[in-house]
């Protein structure tokens, strides 16, 4: 790990980036990579953060959900095809955004034709998405305003869609987790996605450094690691969080609603690497790594360039062939010297990511609060810890 070390200690000096904790694992359970880099803020006099640092992990939440609904297939209370308007009917007869009357300002809408499941909603293919992400979605969040938001999937969730559920080629990043989370709560009687976790993740895997509610967590509060921001000129700044502010949630949010450490993060990777059986049978993990998507031109376009690939998750420049499985954004043919064929990855907003590679038997996460999302540079330095990691087994 020394080129890595070398590389991440000269981007703290030169103020490229302020800290990071990070956690690489391998098969072998006698490999551990454990370190922090860096300081609180941006003061070289600033104390030094520590492995045991609180970060919002946003969408790396994304894993654990998908964890926790491949459970409920496994104990056969959903299938992955069924309609899900079963436990969802909010979405049993979706409109679809098909356009803008200019003249009349009026959105154009359409009845969906196809039902949503819970393979759509896990593989960002439901047709949903995010208001920030689509012009026409936030033209009717405009139009069909909210206010402050309170983190109630219910109230904020329940909009158009941007195509069929399904369609072939189609792919939009979207809030298809966090109503695959509403699922878990729904099938298992109410209880709340934090309390599911609890027991069926976090107490299997000996995790106490996790939650969803972080205000009823004054322990992890306290070691919460400030986040930093990259203006246009490149110089550092510390934020304010006004972005994600720390609220009493009033739903769990699987999409993104998870403040954890790094230390804890990975043994959920470790568990998935090893197929311990402790969160998922062999058979169903497997459909967490395998494929779902045809591949086609527009599919990898958007998987590249629009989409999580390249950059945020450390690829550098390569045109990396692209899928997306039940768990995460898939490497099917690897990167040669870096990343082994089906490697799963993703990674959460303020710049933190993980990985599970069972052909180069490792996995790993990088702790980070670096926004905007998808800075490059902490992007090159994943991608140098991960590369580094895989390299050490």
């Amino acid at each position: 790990m020394e080129a890595f070390e070398g590389k991440i200690n000269s981007a703290i000096k030169d103020v490229v980036v302020a800290n990071a904790v990070v956690e690489a694992r391998s098969k072998d359970p006698s490999y551990r990579y454990s370190k922090a880099f860096g300081h609180l803020d941006l003061s070289p006099n600033s104390p030094s953060i520590s492995s045991d640092a609180v970060y919002w992990i946003a969408s790396c939440t994304k894993l654990l959900t998908s964890v926790c609904a491949l459970q409920c297939v496994q104990r056969n209370l959903i299938t992955l095809d069924e309609p899900v308007s079963r436990i969802l009917p909010e979405f049993a007869h979706p409109d679809i955004i098909t356009g803008f009357d200019a003249s009349t300002k009026k959105l154009i809408l359409v009845k969906a034709k196809n039902p949503i499941t819970l393979r759509h909603l896990l593989t960002h293919t439901s047709g949903m998405t995010y208001a920030h992400s689509d012009p026409l979605v936030a033209e009717w969040r405009a139009q069909n305003p909210i206010g402050e938001s309170t983190r109630d999937v219910v109230k904020e969730y329940v909009m158009p869609l941007i195509f069929e559920p399904g369609e072939p080629g189609k792919w939009k990043y979207s809030v298809g987790i966090d109503w695959a989370g509403m699922i878990v709560e729904r099938l298992n009687g109410g209880v709340k996605l934090g309390d599911y976790m609890e027991e069926h993740i976090f107490k299997p895997l000996g995790m106490k450094n996790m939650t969803f509610r972080l205000l009823q967590r004054k322990d992890l509060m306290d070691k919460m690691c400030p986040r930093v921001a990259r203006r246009a000129d490149g110089k550092l700044e510390m934020d304010e969080m006004v972005l994600y502010p720390v609220i009493e949630p009033v739903d769990d949010s699987g999409g993104g609603g998870l403040y954890a450490t790094a230390g804890d993060y990975v043994k959920v990777l470790e568990s998935l690497l090893r197929d311990d059986g402790k969160l998922l049978g062999s058979s169903t993990l497997e459909l967490l790594f395998k494929p779902q998507l045809p591949d086609s031109e527009e599919l990898q376009k958007t998987l590249n360039k629009s989409g999580p690939g390249n950059v945020m998750n450390g690829f550098g420049e390569n045109e990396v062939n692209l899928s997306h499985a039940l768990g995460g954004l898939v490497a099917v043919d690897g990167v040669s010297g870096s990343v082994g064929k089906g490697m799963l990855c993703w990674d959460g907003l303020p710049n933190c990511f993980w990985w599970i590679d069972r052909e180069k038997g490792t996995c790993g996460f990088y702790g980070s609060q670096m926004l905007p999302s998808g800075d490059r540079k902490t992007g090159e330095l994943f991608g140098e810890f991960r590369k580094a990691a895989s390299n050490s087994v």
